[in-house]
């Protein structure tokens, strides 16, 4: 028996790693002389929505039949979703293989083990959730909004969700829409759900009246765009930055970046100014943001600046001829941009450009300092005025 468990695992690891990379070895074209170039010409093609539920019926396949159970069950919710959601999502599909609609159906069992705490011991789900909401607004009014949605959404997966209703709702502003979820819980209860979502039908922006993001995510969308970018004050901003992050991301799958920190000290501080480019999830693009700290501290630890600390800059990540992203000058501290596309780049076939504007020459000047004396020695400046602008 346990030899026939290891053979089962063993066939898990092959079917899934295979099933990873059948959709890039169907559409490759056959390696030319030099097939560095080629996969830096052409990229891979992006890992889909499609793809992913294609391994996860894998996994459900292999341990049903070793544990009458599937690895993650798949049993569709009843979503509906109104006209107007439905073509923006339509768009995403097409233009990028994100399917939102298809991972919203596809979950609903994933609270099977919480089920079946709340039946043994007697949980009024109903109840519960009330009072997590209840406090989720407390929070939200004292201004922890990360905190509040969590909060909030613990107490909807208590509830286990039975039918959802995504409309997109007209708001008092023009060309604007609210997207509003209409639930029945299995306990026979129901509430209406404002996910913090709004989108202007002509510009193609979807984001959050609180300026936290969509959902409270810290990320703002375009879908015409298909860009993913941050606000000014998304929570990230309050957690500064440390090297552990790239480290983190590093080692996450379906992320792959490249990075250079430039080092300086000013107005009795110690300043970095850092810039990001490559792949995050099913996105290409790039980041440039700037911290400091004081001139005692050490380790790689970083605040975010303050207002009166940012800087005007515009970022443009290109991909040979084609543009990904393209930032217009703006007042910011991390001027970021990450495009869906349906193939991702190598991080080293990327362009990054980027204009940034200081606040004097002797900033100018200690900032372009640490960049001729980077160990890399890949990214260029000019200098008009108090203007920079690197390219890498």
């Amino acid at each position: 028996m346990n030899l026939k468990r290891i053979t089962a695992f063993v066939m898990v690891l092959i079917m899934t790693v295979t099933a990873a990379f059948i959709p890039s070895q169907a559409v490759t074209k056959a390696p030319e002389a030099n097939p560095v170039e080629t996969l830096e010409e052409n990229g891979t093609p992006t890992f889909t929505t499609a793809d992913f539920l294609k391994i996860m019926n894998i996994m459900n396949t292999v341990t049903g039949i070793l544990t009458g159970r599937a690895f993650i069950p798949v049993t569709e919710i009843k979503l509906t979703v109104d006209e107007t959601i439905t073509s923006y999502c339509d768009y995403l599909v097409e233009n990028s293989g994100l399917d939102v609609v298809a991972l919203l159906r596809a979950f609903k069992d994933m609270n099977f083990p919480l089920e079946q705490i709340t039946t043994v011991a007697h949980i009024d789900t109903a109840a519960l959730r009330d009072k997590m909401i209840e406090r989720s607004y407390e929070l939200r009014d004292e201004g922890n909004q990360l905190l509040a949605y969590g909060l909030f959404m613990l107490g909807v997966y208590i509830s286990t969700i039975e039918t959802c209703d995504v409309n997109a709702v007209p708001t008092e502003y023009e060309n604007v829409d609210e997207v509003v979820l209409f639930v029945k819980f299995t306990d026979g209860t129901s509430c209406e759900m404002h996910p913090s979502i709004w989108i202007n039908s002509e510009t193609g922006e979807a984001y959050s009246l609180n300026g936290r993001g969509i959902v409270n995510t810290g990320f703002n969308f375009n879908i015409q765009k298909l860009l993913v970018y941050a606000p000014m004050n998304c929570w990230m901003r309050d957690f500064g930055f440390t090297m552990l992050y790239d480290i983190n991301c590093y080692i996450m799958p379906m992320w792959n970046y490249i990075t250079r920190r430039f080092k300086f000290n000013y107005d009795d501080r110690q300043w970095q100014i850092q810039i990001w480019k490559g792949n995050y999830l099913i996105t290409n693009g790039g980041e440039v943001g700037i911290y400091n700290r004081s001139k005692y501290a050490i380790g790689t630890f970083y605040n975010c600046v303050n207002d009166e600390e940012r800087m005007v800059m515009s970022l443009k990540v290109s991909h040979g001829d084609e543009v990904l992203v393209d930032i217009e000058p703006t007042l910011h501290w991390w001027v970021n941009g990450f495009q869906m596309h349906k193939r991702m780049f190598l991080p080293q076939s990327l362009t990054l450009e980027s204009t940034i504007t200081f606040p004097n020459e002797t900033m100018r000047d200690a900032f372009t300092a640490s960049v001729a004396k980077e160990y890399h020695h890949d990214v260029t400046y000019t200098v008009d005025g108090l203007d920079v602008s690197i390219v890498w």
